[in-house]
């Protein structure tokens, strides 16, 4: 992830792909709407719309300041462009993750990339990956505070500690935006073989779970 971030940081136009709007819309309660509005029968825009119904009564902080995000990202997408830039994946998780012949990494699911703030790919992966990671994501988080995050040379290093908790603030918010009606990937039964990954659809994903 870093790898990739480095790449391709303070990327301008020759990077953007999928807008930042799209990525906080697509799990927001207008999917929901619109698909129940075609009648459509996917398990996912169900999920959303009873995720979003249920949140004020499980986390009534949380609805507090993410539902209305949830339904107008523009505040959040104006303040995650003051934060630095990169090529973001848009859904980095251990699904998406495999291992080829040679024992690289394989990204699949290249369905939101674009420009975008390099912590909301970290944020997702931890809120994603929360049961399977060997540390809680509240560890994980104060470890990458206290580094201070990867900066450039050339940025002054003054109130670096500030710039990124504010960053990391907007972007956790944004991952809270995003996955509500997803649950946290379990830990696998089985160790998956590399050689053999398949690209599921997100409906896939949760009927198998739902079986398990």
């Amino acid at each position: 992830m870093a790898a990739l971030h480095a790449s391709f940081w303070d990327g301008g136009a020759e990077i953007e792909v999928v807008p930042v709007m799209h990525r906080y819309l697509e799990l927001s309660p207008w999917t929901a709407i619109a698909e129940a509005h075609i009648g459509a029968t996917h398990r996912v825009p169900q999920l959303i719309g009873k995720g979003w119904a249920l949140l004020a009564e499980v986390a009534s902080q949380a609805d507090a300041v993410v539902t209305k995000l949830a339904w107008n990202p523009g505040p959040l997408v104006e303040a995650l462009v003051t934060t630095p830039q990169t090529f973001v994946h848009g859904n980095w998780k251990l699904d998406n993750l495999g291992t080829d012949a040679e024992g690289r990494t394989v990204l699949l699911d290249w369905e939101l990339p674009g420009r975008g703030a390099p912590l909301s790919d970290l944020a997702w992966y931890l809120a994603i990956n929360c049961r399977r990671l060997p540390q809680s994501k509240e560890a994980a988080g104060t470890t990458t505070s206290s580094r201070g995050g990867r900066r450039k040379p050339s940025t002054p290093p003054t109130s670096s500690g500030e710039v990124t908790a504010k960053r990391q603030g907007i972007e956790l918010t944004g991952t809270e935006v995003c996955p509500i009606g997803q649950r946290p990937q379990a830990a696998p039964a089985r160790r998956p073989n590399p050689t053999r990954i398949e690209h599921e659809t997100r409906t896939d994903r949760i009927d198998r779970s739902r079986r398990r």
